[in-house]
């Protein structure tokens, strides 16, 4: 029996990449792909977004140049009443404290002191009332409301 010497060939090391070079290289195309997503992602949402002004108050309300207040406008005058009543802690505070003559807001607090008082939500009645209560005190709403006839029924309300 003969043996045949086998030579054993060994494999070669794994190619190493430049750490830094490899970072750079990453951490680029990274930036690349959130630039370019933040930028499409900006402009389709732009794209989509409702348009402000008088088209998102439904027409009927005057701009007011102010967008913000122009949505509070909508919300208080337009808006579906689970709406206003969900938002209404807004209303109150920029009513308190930032728009004390706007005619619209006073109506929206209207309608909210109507639908307290129907008792058209009762888990949120008494919260609601015992914040109308100061407003129309202390705020002064226009005369052409009449809202202080409200004030003996939301104080009524427990």
């Amino acid at each position: 029996m003969h043996l045949d010497p086998v030579y054993v060939v060994k494999p070669l090391p794994a190619p190493k990449v430049a750490s830094r070079r490899g970072f750079l290289a990453l951490a680029s195309s990274f930036a690349a792909g959130a630039l370019i997503g933040g930028a499409c992602g900006y402009s389709i949402g732009t794209s989509n977004a409702p348009a402000s002004g008088a088209a998102a108050t439904g027409g009927d309300l005057p701009s007011s140049g102010d967008v913000e207040l122009d949505e509070l406008r909508w919300l208080a005058v337009k808006a579906p009443i689970e709406k206003l009543v969900e938002k209404n802690a807004l209303i109150i505070m920029r009513l308190y404290r930032d728009y004390p003559n706007e005619l619209y807001l006073w109506q929206g607090i209207d309608r909210l002191c109507r639908t307290v008082l129907a008792g058209e939500r009762p888990k949120d009645q008494f919260l609601i009332a015992s914040q109308l209560v100061p407003l129309i005190e202390r705020r002064h709403p226009p005369a052409a409301l009449k809202l202080e006839k409200y004030l003996p029924a939301l104080r009524a309300i427990k």
